[in-house]
């Protein structure tokens, strides 16, 4: 019989492995204590930290589409020939001057002198140029310079191509011959012409998007695929560190042209968790962060934080977008029935704790053309029926809401479900991922979808031609179709005279109302809270409008010592 008793031999292979695991351990207890020493927010420094939800992907700008992660800290980095402020006007930034044409089609920049990229690399016309035409060839976001004179041309002579190179002029050849778009003239170092191919008003906002961020030849050349995890640009910051999923550390750059930044540094932390986020800002070591709706009211009365939340009404549009090509929602009237037949008032005050403002239409506050006077849908549970009755439904019908996963969209949707029940509608929610959803509704199937609608240009032609043109995509509006409507906007879009463009926006509107081709609900509010030592913070109305110069920190010992929330 075996003696299965323990013997004091050690096997020198386990041993071995024991120790290559605790050398393991500690290596990763090294790393991770080292990146929370780094990501540490010293109260004495003079650096912003500031929580992203996501972790960009890159910093290429023909290849940026994140609003909130990209849009927002790319700003730091680049600059455009114009750019959004806080207050969402399109100003000029790396042009001094702008000359519209009368016919609103020739518009001619020239450049600020002495402007030099983050590597010491003067900036030229040239290197507008070789910024849009390279947008225009890489990138999923071309449609944003599709109106220039040549641009298709030029795109599809280069994809048609056997043979392509650029040459060190920054001038592009197909089979030896070379290829420029005619809509883009460089007159001299620091002019430049864009000629588009019919008036568009809007043509100096779209010039202030992420996509058009003008950059180097010289480092993307250097980097090639590794441009994206080296940018260089002009703007006031430099990309100093980015360890990807933990934080980004931007650093004052000091070649910048324009009013240099008053913090040393901003630090981004990826936090996907929004309470996680609050957390940490409880312990000090975040400088700012949006309020999460569910600590919205606690927050908002600490009688310590009263005086440090900031809020703005932010350009976009909340509702439900009904298939207008779909029985029964092909019929105005049942739409109009299910504007009036949902309580939205109160939903916006007990599920969003009020913060917003109720739709009446899709252009939000805070665009010209905004029309507080508008005449909405009120609540009315007898109208609806009554609209029900005379579309030929009195017994109701049944329909599919979609929504994506998120916990605040299924609990407006629940709230929508038991208000149209009341009036004979039983509706159904169907939650998936946002690529199913949006697949769904590519198909144009679907009967209705829960969805928000944020700008990304401050204008509100980008509220109303996107999403209810004809000719737009199915994933836009949902076979709503209306050839006065698409007459009225196309017209707003090719006026310069702003006043007489609002005039006609807002007459587009008024058909979208009547129309409802949208349970319109309303437009969101944004409120941040930030530490007491945080000066000068504004939430910016696009979501690129802030380059973070004007923040500053001002320590205060008395405030600095008890910083948490109450409870």
């Amino acid at each position: 019989m075996l003696n299965r008793s323990k013997s004091n031999y050690r096997n020198p292979s386990r041993l071995k492995s024991r120790f290559a695991f605790l050398f393991l351990c500690v290596g990763l207890m090294i790393v991770m204590y080292s990146c929370w020493q780094e990501t540490k927010n010293d109260p004495l420094s003079n650096k912003l930290v500031v929580p992203l939800t996501s972790d960009p992907t890159t910093y290429d700008p023909v290849r940026m589409w994140d609003a909130s992660s990209h849009g927002r800290t790319s700003a730091l980095l680049y600059n455009g020939l114009t750019r959004s402020d806080i207050e969402g006007n399109v100003i000029p930034d790396l042009a001094d001057s702008i000359l519209i044409s009368p016919n609103g089609l020739v518009y001619t920049f020239h450049l600020k002198r002495g402007v030099v990229f983050s590597n010491g690399q003067r900036l030229t016309a040239n290197d507008v140029r070789f910024s849009f035409e390279r947008l225009l060839l890489e990138s999923p976001s071309s449609w944003v310079l599709e109106r220039l004179v040549g641009a298709t041309e030029f795109v599809s002579s280069i994809r048609d191509s056997s043979e392509m190179e650029q040459s060190q002029e920054d001038s592009v050849f197909v089979n030896k011959k070379r290829v420029r778009i005619s809509g883009i003239r460089v007159i001299d170092s620091y002019t430049i012409e864009l000629k588009i191919q019919e008036p568009f008003a809007p043509f100096l906002s779209l010039l202030a998007l992420p996509q058009t961020y003008i950059i180097s030849k010289d480092a993307v050349e250097r980097w090639g695929e590794d441009y994206g995890q080296n940018p260089v640009g002009t703007g006031p910051f430099t990309l100093k560190k980015w360890q990807p999923d933990y934080y980004l550390l931007f650093e004052r750059n000091p070649l910048y042209f324009g009013e240099k930044p008053k913090v040393e540094s901003v630090e981004f932390r990826i936090i996907k968790e929004e309470l996680t986020a609050l957390a940490e800002f409880e312990l000090g070591n975040l400088s700012f962060l949006p309020i999460p709706d569910a600590e919205y009211q606690r927050i908002i009365s600490d009688t310590k934080r009263s005086s440090h939340i900031v809020s703005r009404n932010m350009l976009n549009s909340y509702g439900l977008n009904l298939n207008c090509g779909k029985p029964p929602f092909d019929n105005v009237l049942v739409r109009q029935a299910l504007n009036h037949a949902i309580d939205r008032q109160t939903i916006l005050e007990r599920l969003l704790n009020g913060r917003g403002t109720l739709a009446h239409g899709v252009i939000p506050p805070g665009l010209g053309a905004y029309n507080s006077s508008a005449k909405g849908y009120e609540y009315n549970p007898e109208k609806a029926k009554e609209l029900l009755r005379q579309a030929g439904y009195p017994d109701g019908f049944s329909f599919d809401i979609w929504q994506s996963t998120e916990k605040s969209a299924l609990s407006i949707c629940e709230a929508f479900q038991g208000y149209l029940q009341e009036v004979g509608i039983e509706a159904s929610i169907v939650q998936n991922e946002w690529s199913v959803l949006k697949t769904a509704v590519r198909k144009g199937e679907i009967d209705s979808y829960y969805r928000a609608w944020s700008a990304d240009y401050p204008d509100a032609e980008n509220f109303l031609y996107p999403i209810f043109h004809s000719e737009q995509p199915t994933t836009a509006n949902l076979n709503f179709k209306n050839k006065k409507f698409d007459r009225l906007i196309e017209l707003a879009r090719a006026t310069q005279d702003p006043l007489h463009r609002i005039t006609l926006y807002q007459a587009a509107e008024e058909l979208i109302i009547q129309e409802a081709p949208w349970v319109f609900f309303y437009h969101g509010t944004e409120s941040w809270v930030y530490q007491p030592w945080v000066k000068g913070l504004e939430i910016p109305l696009i979501f690129n409008g802030d380059k973070m110069n004007d923040i500053q920190i001002e320590r205060n010992n008395s405030f600095d010592s008890d910083s948490s929330i109450e409870g």
